[in-house]
C-alpha cells in the first residue's frame, strides 16, 4: 500500500509542476493569493493564523507557494514553496487551484486597467507641461 501511496503523491507532485508551469506561461506579471485555512474566528485570544496558496515571486522565482501567518501581521509570516509542503497541505490546494487561477486573471484585469490609466494621466500631463509659457513668455515645443 506504501508504493501505492507514492506514487500517487508523485502523480500529484508531477500534476503540480505541470499546473505551476502552465501559470508562469500564462506571463501575467501579478501575484495572487487563496485561502487554503483560516484558523482566525477560532481563537479566543485574538486573530489566530490562516494559510494562504500563493502564486507569485518567492525566493525570486514565479512558483506556486504557502505563506503562514496572522492576517495584518507581516511580521508573523512564513514562506514555503508548496512541493516542500506537506502531503495534507498539497492536496488542500489542488482544490483550491482553479480559485487561484481566477483571482491571478482577475488580479491582472485590474493592473492593466491601473497601467492605463496612469500612462493616459502621464500623457495628459506632458501635454500640459509642454502648453505651460517658458521663462520668457512663449509656450514649450
Amino acid at each position: 500500500m506504501s508504493a501505492a501511496l507514492e506514487a500517487a503523491t508523485e502523480d500529484v507532485n508531477a500534476g503540480l509542476l505541470a499546473v505551476q508551469a502552465a501559470i508562469e506561461g500564462l506571463r501575467l506579471g501579478v501575484s495572487a493569493s487563496v485561502t487554503l485555512e483560516d484558523y482566525s474566528d477560532k481563537d479566543e485570544y485574538g486573530p489566530g493564523p490562516a494559510l494562504w496558496l500563493t502564486f507569485g515571486k518567492n525566493s525570486g522565482r514565479w512558483c506556486l507557494y504557502t505563506e503562514h501567518g496572522i492576517d495584518g501581521e507581516p511580521d508573523t509570516f512564513t514562506t514555503a514553496e508548496l512541493l516542500r509542503e506537506s502531503r495534507r497541505i498539497r492536496l488542500l490546494a489542488v482544490d483550491k487551484l482553479p480559485s487561484l487561477v481566477n483571482a491571478l486573471v482577475r488580479q491582472a484585469e485590474r493592473e492593466v486597467a491601473d497601467v492605463q490609466e496612469k500612462a493616459a494621466t502621464l500623457h495628459e500631463l506632458a501635454s500640459i507641461i509642454k502648453e505651460q509659457p517658458d521663462v520668457e513668455g512663449e509656450a514649450q515645443q
